[in-house]
């Protein structure tokens, strides 16, 4: 399954943590203190994030500047997204990964499906480059994760140009820095 883009895409990346990231993940585990934002930012400019929200849909790999290993729509594949789970993973600090890609991983391949192309190209460049932060929201006090339950509505705004949304999330991993959240609502009947 592996080819030379998988064992380069390993080397580079072991290193990568290794030199930038190992001595603060285990401070920050430590420490319990948050990722600080210029952690955000090495990895974003690294061309890591981009690639650890998975090769699909795949043109998210274009709206970067940087990709990890230089790697393509067309070439990356989830053995790539694998590798960069496992090589996070050898630090041992799951407080300070989740601070990584919590809220982001579970977030923007919900944009990158279901979003405008505006809004693509707006919004998720810069938190692909970590310079912003976005979350899921999906769970409500009335249903948790239960979407066939959820109340949250969104309604046209008068005008037809924005929608008004009304009920109430929790839980919302990231949400206490998220700078954009991809929220779960029901826009018409009762399912």
């Amino acid at each position: 399954f592996y080819n030379e883009s998988h064992y380069r895409l390993r080397r580079e990346l072991r290193a990568f943590i290794d030199e930038h990231i190992a001595a603060v993940a285990e401070e920050c585990e430590r420490s319990e203190e948050p990722v600080p934002e210029q952690v955000h930012l090495t990895i974003g400019a690294a061309g890591i994030y981009a690639a650890w929200v998975g090769p699909k849909p795949g043109h998210h790999l274009n709206l970067v500047d940087k990709v990890i290993c230089d790697l393509k729509p067309g070439e990356m594949d989830y053995h790539h997204e694998a590798i960069i789970h496992s090589e996070f993973s050898r630090l041992i600090t799951p407080g300070f990964e989740d601070g990584l890609v919590g809220g982001r991983n579970i977030s923007v391949p919900a944009l990158l499906w279901f979003a405008s192309k505006a809004i693509q190209e707006r919004v998720v460049p810069p938190i692909l480059r970590g310079e912003r932060h976005s979350a899921l929201a999906i769970t409500e006090p009335f249903a948790g994760t239960d979407v066939q339950r959820m109340r949250c509505t969104a309604t046209k705004s008068p005008c037809g140009k924005f929608y008004i949304v009304n009920g109430v999330k929790k839980w919302i991993t990231e949400g206490h820095k998220a700078d954009h959240f991809v929220t779960l609502v029901k826009t018409s009947g009762s399912g």
